[in-house]
């Protein structure tokens, strides 16, 4: 069985999505982390990513011989969620030899794991359009800024709100794969929900 969680960020797609996955003995991907270890490889690679347009060439050699390791990436996630390797993940995102990248992987995980739960922004839309369940998650955007400021110990609100709707923007519109629910997708909005409310519902659809 193949479980898809999209939306938008600060939903709590990833906290949902590795609790559920364990309560129901399922294989856990975070298709984020796949694009942020991407993009750390890039800068560990000294690649100026401020004016990377004119380096994609550059870029898609690096990522030809980049093999990913699940396992090293789930456990160095802190890594990955540097306000750095967000800004520029979500550009390095919209190259389609990066998207392409990702989801080879991710169709080559799904061959050797009998159950999976993945969750992302086009998972349910572009690379499992076919799966047994799909859930699209969202939330108030003064929530989701708060929750991320409590992630970064941070008090800037107001940036981060603005980062988020930038954020938000830039998904929605980008032109490789953009953010969208499908139309099997069940809704979820996590605003008043509890981590534990959330997963039960997502439980209770899957019975």
């Amino acid at each position: 069985m193949i479980i898809t969680i999209d939306g938008k960020s600060c939903t709590g797609k990833s906290t949902i999505a590795l609790l559920l996955s364990k309560k129901i003995n399922f294989s856990y991907i975070n298709s984020g982390l796949l694009y942020r270890a991407i993009t750390h490889e890039i800068l560990k690679n000294k690649i100026d990513l401020i004016n990377f347009k004119n380096k994609e060439e550059q870029i898609k050699l690096l990522i030809n011989h980049y093999n990913f390791d699940l396992q090293k990436i789930n456990e160095n996630i802190s890594i990955f969620k540097t306000i750095e390797i967000s800004k520029f993940g979500t550009e390095i995102a919209k190259l389609q030899f990066v998207r392409d990248k990702v989801n080879d992987y991710i169709s080559e995980i799904n061959s050797k794991y009998k159950n999976i739960i993945i969750e992302g922004r086009d998972i349910g839309t572009k690379v499992f359009p076919n799966a047994d369940f799909k859930f699209f998650f969202i939330a108030d955007i003064d929530i989701r800024a708060n929750r991320l400021a409590l992630e970064r110990n941070s008090k800037e609100i107001n940036k981060i709100k603005i980062e988020i709707q930038k954020r938000d923007l830039e998904d929605e519109n980008r032109k490789n794969s953009p953010l969208k629910k499908a139309i099997s997708a069940i809704l979820i909005d996590t605003s008043k929900l509890t981590i534990e409310e959330t997963v039960n519902i997502l439980e209770q659809h899957l019975k």
